[in-house]
């Protein structure tokens, strides 16, 4: 993949539009957004069961499950900061689970952060 400086730089139009409208930008050999929140939906489905899941995964992932859990609009997946390494809690509770804490990088080193 390239860093967000590259991506920028080679396509400064598709950037722009990726953090104003993510969920209307579909870049070249990337999953859509939409495809990430069908899988966040069968995840939530699946904490309606009452199972325990310790997820680890990419952090778009976890912005898009932060977003639904706050009833944000998908276009609001990047105003939630995930650092590599963070810790993001989540908890079931009625009518739905909820966000407990977001982003926590207290167990990195400074230089991790």
């Amino acid at each position: 993949g390239l860093t967000t400086d590259l991506i920028e730089a080679q396509f400064p139009e598709l950037w722009t539009q990726w953090n104003v409208q993510p969920s209307r930008t579909h870049p070249p050999g990337a999953e859509p957004l939409a495809a990430v929140f069908e899988r966040v939906d069968r995840l939530l489905e699946r904490l309606a069961t009452n199972e325990d899941l310790c997820l680890v995964t990419h952090g778009v992932v976890c912005q898009a499950l932060a977003v639904r859990l706050m009833g944000l609009v998908p276009d609001a997946i990047f105003t939630i900061t995930q650092a590599n390494g963070c810790v993001n809690a989540f908890e079931r509770g009625e009518p739905r689970p909820f966000v407990r804490a977001l982003n926590l990088t207290t167990h990195l080193s400074r230089e991790e952060r």
